[in-house]
C-alpha cells in the first residue's frame, strides 16, 4: 500500500483486505494488535464515516470509509478482538512477519487507491495522489510551503543555501517559526510594555529589515546621502553584518553569543541529570559549531543572528530523552534571551547615537514619515553589502523537490520546508522477510490435481465435486451425461466438511432439500430410489476421487481421501473461470473530475479468497499493517489478513491468509485500515466478521464506520484516510 505512510494505516489496510475477500453474510473475528485499527473498526461499526463532519477529520479516512462501505454492503458482522503485540501469539506474529515480508515479495499485489476511495463520488487528488488525511491540514500545508518557497527565494535569503553540513548547520524551519512565535514570560526584566517592541525587533532582524543606514539610503535618498558610513568606525558603510562585526561592538557580540552558549550548556546539563546520562558529548557538540566564530564569511553566524536556527539545537536535547516539544520551547527561550540581550547592548545604544545625530541634523521625526519628493531624480544608488556572494549555486527549490506530494508519499517527518528529510524512520521490529516459522502452506497452494469432468462419457460415470449458487461446495454421482449441452444429472449427497474443513469428505445421500428434483422412476433406475437430483455444468465441476465407485442399496457412507481445505485452491477458481467476461471497453484519459463515473472496484481474483463456509457464517482475521522506511522515497506500507478456524484441522488453525501493499499518504494507520478493508472485501456477504488487530486506531475507525459517521459530509473530509474509511464502511 502507497502513500501516506503509518502503522495504522498498514493495519487499516490488512483489515480491508480481509474484508474484501470475505463472503456475504458472513460473521468475521478480527484480530490485532493495533489498538487504532480497532478504534477504527469500532467507528465503522457506528457508521461514523458516512457522517461527513467526522469524515475529513479522521486520519486514513477514505481506507476506514472503505471498510465500512465493504461492511455495510456485505452484511458483515465484524468483531475485533485486541491482542498484545510481540508476546509470543503465534497467528499474530504470523501476520506481523507476513506484513513485514510484502516490501520487498514479488507476489504482494499493490493495493491500488481507486480500490479503497470509491464509497464517494467526490474525491481531493493533489498530483494524482489522494487526499488522505485531514484537508484543513493539507491546504494549509500547502499554503505554508508556497509562501516558503516564495520568501526562500529573495535575494536576502539565499544564504540559507550554503548551509548544507548536516553536521554542523541546517536550518530546522519548524524550531525557527516557533522561536519567531514564541513569547517570553514576563519578568523584572521583561514587561508586557516590551513586548511588542521586542516583536518588531526580532522580526525585522529576521527579514533583514532593520533601518539601518544602507537601507534608509535607498527609502530616504533625500535625507541619507550616499556618502554616509558608520558613525562608530567611520570606515564602513552600515549593513546587518557590520553590526554585528563592527570593531566597536565585536567584544559585546562576543558576549552576548558565549552567553548564548553557557545557557544552552546549562540547559542541556540538567538534560542530562534529569535523563541520568553524561551529556558530555553533547557538550562538545555544540562547542564545536561553526555560528559561536563571527566572521565576515561564516553563514552559519549569520543565520543564528537572524534567528535561522539549527536542527543541531533540538537533536541534543533529544538525545537526551526530552520530548521535542519541549527542546523547541527551551530553545526559544534561549534564543529569545539572546535576541533581548542583542536589542538591549547593540541596537539601543546604537539607535540612541543615531537619533543625536539625527537632530544634529535636523532630520525630524516628519521628514522621516514624509513622503519622499516626487520631484527628485531616481536614485541610482546600489546599496552597499558587507555579505561575500554565496559560495554554492542556488537553484530554484521547486524545479526538483514538490514538498507537498513527498509529504503524501514519504510521511510528514519530510521537512517540506527545506526540502531535506528528517530522518529515516524505520519502526521497530519492522522486518521485510517472512520469519522462516511463519513458511508454510495454509492451502495457499494445493498439490491435489482433479481431473475435468468433461472428460466423461455416457459409460463411464463418476463422483463430482462443484458449487453451488452459495459458493458452497455440491457433491453428486453422475446419472446421465448430455455431451452436447456440457450437463449432466447427478444424485445429490450431502457433506459437512464446512464444519470441519480440515477433515476428510465424508458423503451421505440427500433426502430432500430445498433444490430437490425427485429422479423419475424407470425400469432401468430401479437400483436407485427416487433421491434428491441435480442439473449440473460438465464445465464447472470436476471428478472427484472417492472409496466407493458405485453406489448400492446398502451404500450410506461415501469418503474421499481428501478435505475440503485441500480440495477448495482447485475447485473454486476452477468454478469462477468462466465467470470472468472480456472487457471491450476503451481506454482514455479523463481531465478533472466527473462524479458521475465511479472508480473500478477491486478485482477479487487478485486477492485470495478465504475459506468459504455456508451464508451467514462467522469469519475470524488477524489483520496487521507494516510500515518501513518512513521519510525516505522507499516509504512502504504492507497489510496482511490471516483467517484462522479454530480446531479445523489446518496448521496452527490458519487456513489461509493475503498479503499486499497501499500507496500514499504514508502511516501504520493506513495499513492497518488497508488490511480490514482487504479482508472485507473478499468476505461472502451477510458474514459475521471478527477481526484480531493490535490497531486501537484501526479500531476507532472500524467504530466509526458502524456509526456511518463517514457518509456524513460534514466529517468526512476531516478525517484522515477518509476515502479508505468511507470504502470500509460501504463494504460493512
Amino acid at each position: 500500500m502507497n502513500n501516506w505512510p503509518s502503522s495504522t494505516r498498514a493495519e487499516a489496510a490488512a483489515i480491508y483486505a480481509a474484508l474484501s475477500v470475505s463472503p456475504n453474510d458472513s460473521t468475521i473475528t478480527i484480530y490485532t494488535d493495533s489498538q487504532a485499527a480497532i478504534n477504527g473498526l469500532s467507528l465503522c461499526a457506528s457508521s461514523s464515516y458516512s457522517n461527513s463532519r467526522l469524515y475529513y477529520k479522521t486520519t486514513n479516512f477514505e481506507l476506514w470509509a472503505s471498510i465500512e462501505s465493504s461492511i455495510r454492503s456485505k452484511r458483515l458482522t465484524v468483531f475485533p478482538v485486541k491482542v498484545k503485540g510481540h508476546d509470543g501469539n503465534y497467528w499474530n506474529e504470523f501476520a506481523d512477519s507476513l506484513a513485514n515480508s510484502a516490501h520487498h515479495s514479488d507476489m504482494a499485489p499493490l493495493l491500488p487507491a481507486a480500490v479503497y476511495t470509491s464509497s464517494h463520488n467526490v474525491r481531493l487528488v493533489y498530483d494524482n495522489i489522494v487526499c488522505e488525511s485531514n484537508p484543513r491540514r493539507l491546504f494549509k500545508l500547502y499554503f505554508q510551503a508556497t509562501l516558503l518557497k516564495d520568501l526562500l527565494s529573495l535575494k536576502r535569503f539565499q544564504f540559507v543555501y550554503c548551509l548544507t553540513d548536516k553536521d554542523d548547520y541546517i536550518v530546522d524551519w519548524e524550531l525557527t517559526w516557533f522561536t519567531l512565535n514564541f513569547s517570553p514570560a514576563h519578568d523584572a526584566s521583561f514587561q508586557a510594555s516590551h513586548a511588542a517592541r521586542h516583536y518588531a525587533f526580532k522580526f525585522k532582524l529576521f527579514l533583514d529589515d532593520l533601518p539601518l543606514l544602507e537601507k534608509l539610503k535607498i527609502t530616504h535618498s533625500d535625507l541619507y546621502i550616499d556618502l554616509l558610513t558608520c558613525r562608530s568606525c567611520r570606515d564602513r558603510k552600515k549593513d546587518l553584518m557590520h553590526l554585528i562585526l563592527c570593531s566597536k561592538r565585536r567584544s559585546v557580540m562576543h558576549q552576548i553569543l558565549q552567553s548564548y552558549q553557557n545557557h544552552l550548556f546549562s540547559k542541556l546539563r540538567e538534560a542530562g541529570v534529569l535523563a541520568d546520562m553524561d551529556p558530555t558529548p553533547m557538550l562538545r557538540k555544540v562547542s564545536s559549531l561553526s555560528c559561536w566564530t563571527i566572521s565576515s564569511s561564516n553563514w552559519s553566524s549569520y543565520a543564528l543572528i537572524r534567528g535561522c536556527l539549527p536542527t543541531m539545537f533540538i537533536d541534543l536535547f533529544v538525545e537526551l530523552s526530552i520530548p521535542r516539544q519541549s527542546a523547541m520551547k527551551v530553545v526559544a527561550a534561549i534564543h529569545n534571551n539572546f535576541i533581548q540581550k542583542l536589542r538591549r547592548r547593540i541596537w539601543n545604544p546604537r539607535t540612541y547615537d543615531k537619533c543625536k545625530w539625527e537632530d544634529a541634523m535636523n532630520i525630524t521625526l516628519k521628514l522621516k514619515t514624509t513622503p519622499r519628493p516626487s520631484n527628485l531624480p531616481a536614485t541610482s544608488y546600489v546599496p552597499f553589502s558587507s555579505l561575500p556572494p554565496p559560495t554554492h549555486l542556488v537553484t530554484s527549490r521547486d524545479s526538483v523537490v514538490d514538498w507537498i506530494k513527498n509529504s503524501m508519499t514519504q510521511g510528514w517527518d519530510v521537512d517540506f520546508y527545506s526540502g531535506h528529510i528528517k530522518a529515516n524512520t524505520t519502526l521497530p521490529d519492522s522486518h521485510d522477510q517472512l520469519l522462516d516459522r511463519y513458511v508454510c502452506s495454509p492451502s495457499t497452494t494445493s498439490s491435489v490435481t482433479l481431473v475435468p469432468s468433461v472428460t466423461t462419457t455416457q459409460k463411464n460415470w463418476h463422483w463430482l465435486i462443484t458449487l453451488d449458487g452459495c459458493d458452497a461446495p455440491l457433491f453428486g454421482k453422475q446419472l446421465t451425461v448430455q455431451p452436447k449441452k456440457d450437463t449432466c444429472m447427478i444424485v445429490h449427497w450431502i457433506s459437512d466438511c464446512l464444519s470441519s474443513p480440515g477433515d476428510v469428505i465424508r458423503l451421505r445421500p440427500c433426502l430432500g432439500c430445498e433444490a430437490h428434483i425427485p429422479f423419475p422412476s424407470a425400469n432401468k433406475y430401479t437400483a436407485v430410489p427416487p433421491r434428491c437430483t441435480f442439473k449440473i455444468s460438465l464445465l464447472k465441476s470436476l471428478i472427484l476421487p472417492t472409496d466407493c465407485e458405485r453406489i448400492r442399496l446398502t451404500t450410506m457412507e461415501v469418503t474421499s481421501p481428501y478435505s475440503w481445505a485441500d480440495l477448495s485452491i482447485t475447485v473454486i477458481p476452477y468454478y469462477r473461470r468462466l465467470d470472468t467476461l472480456p472487457d471491450f471497453s476503451f481506454s482514455f484519459s479523463v481531465d478533472g473530475c466527473d462524479s458521475t463515473v465511479a472508480p473500478p472496484s477491486l478485482d477479487l481474483s487478485t486477492l485470495p479468497s478465504p475459506v468459504p463456509f455456508p451464508s451467514g457464517s462467522h469469519y475470524r482475521y488477524y489483520t496487521d499493517g507494516s510500515l518501513v522506511h518512513l521519510g525516505i522515497p522507499e516509504v512502504s506500507m504492507g497489510w496482511s489478513w490471516v483467517q484462522l478456524i479454530p480446531d479445523a484441522g489446518y496448521l496452527n488453525s490458519v487456513a489461509t491468509y493475503a498479503h499486499g501493499t497501499i500507496q500514499n499518504w504514508s502511516s501504520s494507520t493506513r495499513a492497518e485500515a488497508a488490511a480490514i478493508y482487504a479482508a472485507l472485501r473478499v468476505s461472502p456477504d451477510d458474514s459475521t466478521i471478527t477481526i484480531y488487530t493490535d490497531s486501537q486506531a484501526a479500531i476507532d475507525g472500524l467504530n466509526l464506520c458502524a456509526s456511518s459517521t463517514y457518509t456524513n459530509s460534514r466529517l468526512y473530509y476531516k478525517t484522515t484516510n477518509f476515502e479508505l474509511w468511507a470504502a470500509i464502511e460501504s463494504s460493512l
